[in-house]
């Protein structure tokens, strides 16, 4: 399904601006994590890669899984806008949630100090407890995140064709490929999907 035609990749600074680039035609396409508040405002693919949501905590922290989380006292941080933060602010029911702006060091600097788990997808997760020792990754997920693409709302036939390019991606093993080839931790190809 190979179009050919000549494109060019911008990056966005957040979830708000890639979303506004698609909405006013700027982009064509865009790569976003499925929310369902987000579907109000761009229509998404099916999904083309799952990714999974965890915490670090302290090396020496008594929690241990992600469902020693969500309890009275426990403070967790996650970036500001993320899909692991969209999620967790309707589920959580004891913990205290803090979003944050930005990710990197100051994720490090709350889980040393001012709260007890940083929340975001695995993948950064791994990246941030192999930089920072201090961390550590806990073993489980509480969210999987559907990665799709994007584009703005009330095109039914080109959400088919990305569905359809997608479709064939799966089926010929290419998408299983580039995860493995990128080295993603918590990162899957999604079954197919039922027609």
């Amino acid at each position: 399904m190979a179009l050919g035609v000549p494109f060019r990749i911008a990056p966005s600074a957040d979830v708000r601006g890639l979303m506004e680039a698609v909405k006013t035609h700027a982009a064509d396409l865009g790569f976003l994590a499925f929310d369902a508040m987000r579907a109000a405002e761009v229509d998404f693919s099916q999904p083309y890669a799952v990714a999974y949501n965890s915490y670090v905590v302290q090396a020496g922290s008594a929690l241990k899984s992600a469902a020693d989380i969500d309890r009275p006292g426990i403070r967790i941080a996650a970036p500001k806008g993320d899909s692991g933060e969209l999620y967790l602010s309707r589920t959580l029911q004891h913990a205290e949630l803090k979003s944050i702006q930005g990710l990197g060091p100051e994720a490090h600097r709350r889980c040393s100090g001012r709260d007890d788990a940083y929340a975001t997808n695995r993948q950064r997760l791994s990246e941030m407890a192999t930089r920072f020792p201090g961390l550590r990754l806990l073993p489980d997920n509480f969210f999987a995140v559907e990665q799709a693409m994007v584009i703005a709302k009330g095109n039914a036939a080109a959400v088919d064709f990305l569905n359809g390019f997608i479709d064939d991606a799966r089926a010929s093993g290419f998408l299983k490929t580039v995860i493995e080839r990128a080295k993603l931790s918590g990162v899957e190809a999604p079954p197919a999907r039922k027609r």
